[in-house]
């Protein structure tokens, strides 16, 4: 395996990232203590995970 992708402690695979992985950052994301996500930011587009799922928001148009 390349070394980017070799198994740590803590981690598990939930999704192919959408942009090459030099432009995009995994940001954890605590709303609170029972609320946790993970926002892949690339260029121009943000997906969330939770539960090791994607969450998926279609339709909804956002502007900045």
């Amino acid at each position: 395996m390349p070394r980017a992708t070799q198994r740590r402690a803590g981690t598990q695979f939930v999704a192919e990232i959408k942009g090459r992985p030099k432009n995009v950052r995994l940001i954890p994301f605590k709303f609170s203590v029972v609320q946790a996500y993970t926002v892949e930011a690339g260029e121009q587009y943000c997906r969330f995970y939770k539960n090791k799922r994607r969450w998926l928001l279609e339709g909804v148009k956002v502007v900045a």
